[in-house]
């Protein structure tokens, strides 16, 4: 009876069946550590500077184009969501934010062309308590940073 049970089982069983599933739940653990420690990371950033203006980029969901923000003075940017807008936090003053801006459009010969700019390096002055809004003009090759007013 034993030799006949284990006479059906393959490498591709073990696989579906074992490996795949043990990979998904050390994944999700993985996942639900790293959310937990960025979540405190921000909590203790934002105790520390409860007066930080609020920088939003990639607004628009519709956009071919996309923005990646790299580092805000040299240091990992601390993100958030409001609805389907993405930003990042930063105290007030003077900072350099470090972002790459990535298009891709249909092609002739390809599927898909991708035009990539940067990284490059921005500088932009914050104030307290503030919203702003940081895109880049693909006509002008350019990134542009100005306030959002509040509603």
């Amino acid at each position: 009876m034993v030799e006949t049970m284990y006479a059906n089982v393959n490498i591709t069983m073990i696989y579906f069946f074992l490996i795949l599933p043990l990979f998904a739940i050390g994944y999700a653990v993985y996942m639900i550590i790293m959310t937990k420690k960025n979540k405190a990371r921000l909590q203790e950033w934002l105790s520390k500077h409860p007066d930080a203006a609020k920088v939003f980029y990639n607004t628009n969901m519709v956009a071919l184009g996309r923005i990646t923000v790299d580092s805000v003075d040299e240091e990992s940017p601390l993100f958030f969501r409001e609805g389907f807008k993405a930003g990042f936090y930063v105290a007030p003053g003077d900072h350099v934010v470090e972002s790459s801006y990535t298009f891709s459009r249909p092609g002739i010969f390809y599927r898909r062309v991708t035009t990539t700019y940067g990284p490059s390096k921005q500088e932009i002055t914050v104030e307290s308590s503030k919203r702003y809004l940081y895109k880049f003009d693909r006509k002008e090759k350019s990134y542009s940073f100005t306030e959002i007013a509040t509603e």
